[in-house]
């Protein structure tokens, strides 16, 4: 039998523009692929979207993600292939206000005898002896202390759960809109307000087919918007989140009418009897912008 190329295509599950795979998409070895190759195999029940991308991030922060591919069903049965290690589960554990809890996450919300050995082996020695773990769930967005994915990893001899210290998770299986998402970081996280906020667009936003709804260009815009103040307010302190939210406000549907290099005062003030309060606009002198002299 001809030994075909030693060939495998780039695991990447990112879908959205912003975070389109650069470079090639396959890599072609010139002998076996090394050792850390791993192939994302995920069970199919497991492998639901926010799932898939908590794990991209997971590696990516641990420096795996050139060592991760997608299987190739053609080219099973060849030697070299099959003994290739595998990630065939995964959940995700945060520590919250001194609290350990479990998102496990499914496209299948029947729970068969398969999928809960699988969970129970994710759970390692941490599982009781009746193997029924608690799944948790949290809908406000939190900072924890840690979030760690668990992979479960299978080899030609055995299968071994691990861990992977990350900084991203999703604590609800159904909400797709960002300030009732159950987004999660950690107080470490490495990612700026542009990167988190792309980042929960891409595990979290789902287009409403409702035919009341906005169009699809409405929704993503509002979403967009919605969560960059939800990252914002997960990694700076209340006063710098604010201001970031109104800057990204004011860039995005303001910019357009602000003068060149003045500077312009804001201020909300309550309308008696209505709910929308109205907004004060100065456009100051230049003697009168902010640190002048």
């Amino acid at each position: 039998m001809t030994q075909p190329p030693f060939t495998l295509k780039r695991w990447h599950p990112l879908h959205l523009t912003m975070n389109r795979l650069t470079g090639p998409t396959t890599v072609t070895f010139d002998t076996e692929p090394p050792v850390s190759t791993l192939l994302v195999n995920v069970d199919s029940r497991l492998a639901n979207h926010r799932n898939l991308v908590t794990l991209h991030r997971a590696a990516q922060v641990n420096g795996l993600l050139d060592s991760l591919f997608e299987p190739d069903a053609r080219l099973e049965g060849h030697p070299w292939y099959d003994q290739l290690p595998r990630i065939i589960a995964m959940d995700t554990e945060a520590f919250i206000d001194g609290e350990k809890m479990t998102f496990t996450w499914t496209n299948d919300a029947t729970r068969n005898d398969k999928l809960q050995e699988l969970l129970t082996e994710l759970g390692g020695d941490e599982t009781d002896s009746s193997g029924d773990k608690p799944t948790f769930e949290i809908r406000t967005n939190t900072v924890a202390e840690y979030v760690t994915v668990r992979i479960l990893v299978r080899t030609e001899y055995e299968t071994q759960p691990r861990r992977l210290r990350t900084d991203f998770g999703v604590g609800t299986e159904f909400r797709s809109w960002p300030d009732k998402a159950g987004i999660i970081a950690t107080r470490d996280c490495k990612l700026d307000v542009e990167a988190l906020k792309n980042l929960i667009a891409e595990a979290v936003f789902e287009y409403r087919y409702d035919e009341k709804d906005d169009s699809r260009e409405t929704q993503w815009y509002n979403f967009i918007d919605e969560a960059h103040t939800v990252a914002a307010k997960l990694l700076l302190n209340e006063h710098e989140a604010a201001a970031e939210a109104i800057r990204h406000a004011a860039r995005t549907h303001l910019g357009h009418l602000l003068p060149d290099d003045r500077t312009v005062q804001l201020r909300k003030k309550p309308v008696p009897g209505s709910k929308i309060s109205d907004v004060e606009v100065v456009i100051l002198r230049d003697d009168q912008a902010y640190g002048a002299e």
